[in-house]
């Protein structure tokens, strides 16, 4: 038969880096929790900006269809009311304001963040229902 004897400082002593070690794997998964939220936060701003950014681009690139397609809209005007009134113009004038109603208005918006969110499945980080819908 072994007889071990164990004392009440061992028993203290062990009971206190048990304790520590506990303490310390809690401390450790806290300080991984707040880095990581703190991660997903970099990547929420980031993403936002990239949005706001590409939004931008995006409204600048309208902007432009909006004055091209304004400029076509008001040549062909003016061909209809040459054409109704019997206004004498010259061909030049004629087939430059006729023009107007056969040219294509490009406009592309600017998705590069959000394709880029959505492949790599970010966007869930965007907290507002309404702007994923």
């Amino acid at each position: 038969m072994l007889n071990i004897s164990i004392s009440r400082a061992s028993l203290a002593r062990f009971g206190f880096e048990g304790m520590l070690i506990i303490v310390s794997i809690l401390i450790a998964f806290s300080i991984d929790a707040w880095w990581g939220e703190r991660q997903e936060d970099r990547l929420r701003a980031e993403l936002s900006r990239s949005l706001q950014q590409d939004v931008r681009k995006s409204a600048d690139r309208l902007e432009t269809a909006i004055v091209t397609a304004d400029s076509f809209i008001g040549r062909s005007t003016s061909f209809l009311e040459s054409v109704a009134r019997g206004k004498d113009e010259t061909l030049a004038t004629l087939r430059h304001n006729i023009g107007g109603a056969f040219r294509k208005i490009d406009f592309e918006p600017t998705l590069s963040a959000y394709d880029s969110a959505v492949a790599t499945r970010k966007m869930g980080l965007v907290g507002s229902p309404a702007l994923l819908d």
